[in-house]
Formats: structure tokens, C-alpha cells, sequence
């Protein structure tokens, strides 16, 4: 069986590529009203707070298939 992305979940893999960020990966989140699903990359950096607590700093960009077409769509308020 192949894997499948559920909704609201997404993973942070090692970035292998010459990147800038430390971690990069994928999710798909689902709209609560309209039910509209969206693809995001994510990319993650390993930080140090200054209580020396370490984290995840995370960035999402939306996946877009045809950015030029996506642009043309009128926004509809949810």
C-alpha cells in the first residue's frame, strides 16, 4: 500500500539537498468549513532559546501547481 498524506499532518525529514534549512518536508491541511484541501512545503531550523531550550522553527509556503493560474482565481472569503 502506498502512503498517503491524511489531513492536518505532515512530516520534517534531514534536508539532504543544499538547502538552508536543517529539515524539510511536506503537510496537507484541510479547510475546517469548506473542507478545501492545500499542500504546503515546510522547512525546519534547529534553534536555541535563550533559556537553553532547543526547538523547531517552522515555515510553511504554499504548493502551487501553476502559480501563474493561481493568481488569476478570485479569493473567496471563508
Amino acid at each position: 500500500m502506498a502512503f498517503a498524506a491524511k489531513p492536518n499532518t505532515g512530516g520534517l525529514f534531514e534536508n539532504t539537498k543544499n538547502d538552508r534549512s536543517d529539515l524539510s518536508g511536506q503537510i496537507e491541511i484541510e479547510c475546517p468549513r469548506c473542507h478545501q484541501k492545500t499542500s504546503w512545503w515546510m522547512n525546519g531550523w534547529r534553534k536555541v532559546s535563550q533559556s537553553g531550550l532547543s526547538y523547531i522553527n517552522v515555515v510553511l509556503k504554499p504548493k502551487l501547481e501553476n502559480p501563474a493560474a493561481k493568481q488569476e482565481e478570485p479569493r473567496q472569503p471563508h
